[in-house]
């Protein structure tokens, strides 16, 4: 690709995986035209972060960074946005609202992601212009409905879509505004 044909790339980041080549492949199909298959877990059985609700999902955050630099070395250096990255809670579904508030999960998942993307601009030099959390607040996520929330505002689907703020909200409000990742977290909703 030659420099300035493309005006940026825009990236939806969730998990890793670990991939290999599949010697045995007859492709018959996109899915499987690239001959590869992946796993979550290592050659010596260790998974490669923790679950989250989701079964595809894994956090390994400096996925995140090793994806920015394979777009920035595969694309001649083009400018980067990362327009959803975020994680499902496990069993955040099935918890009372006052416990889904405190996410400390989904917390740890933005601590750490973001910190590998500032990583991939200060350190390595990515042009990575933008980066957008994924969700504002709990919506319908594709096959699994309703029963999968990655959202930073909890919605109760039970009592006319009432909305509380959770506190990776707070958390995510706090850091855009002072670039801080260690400020305390007052959420007015679990007062």
């Amino acid at each position: 690709m030659v420099k300035g044909t493309v005006d940026y790339i825009g990236l939806n980041h969730y998990s890793s995986s670990y991939v290999g080549n599949n010697k045995a492949c007859k492709p018959d199909s996109w899915w499987s035209d690239s001959c590869t298959f992946s796993t979550h877990t290592s050659i010596d059985g260790k998974l490669i972060g923790p679950q989250a609700e989701s079964d595809w999902l894994y956090v390994y955050p400096q996925g995140i960074r090793g994806c920015l630099n394979w777009i920035d070395k595969r694309y001649n250096h083009p400018i980067v946005y990362v327009f959803e990255n975020g994680v499902s809670v496990p069993h955040e579904n099935e918890l009372p609202i006052a416990q889904a508030l405190n996410d400390t999960f989904r917390i740890d998942f933005y601590k750490g992601y973001i910190q590998n993307a500032l990583d991939a601009i200060t350190i390595d030099g990515v042009d990575l212009r933008g980066y957008f959390g994924w969700s504002f607040m709990d919506n319908f996520e594709w096959a699994d409905g309703y029963s999968t929330r990655f959202g930073m505002t909890y919605v109760d689907y039970k009592d006319n879509q009432r909305r509380y703020v959770k506190d990776s909200l707070v958390w995510y409000s706090q850091f855009t505004r002072t670039g801080l990742f260690d400020a305390p977290i007052v959420n007015p909703d679990r007062q």
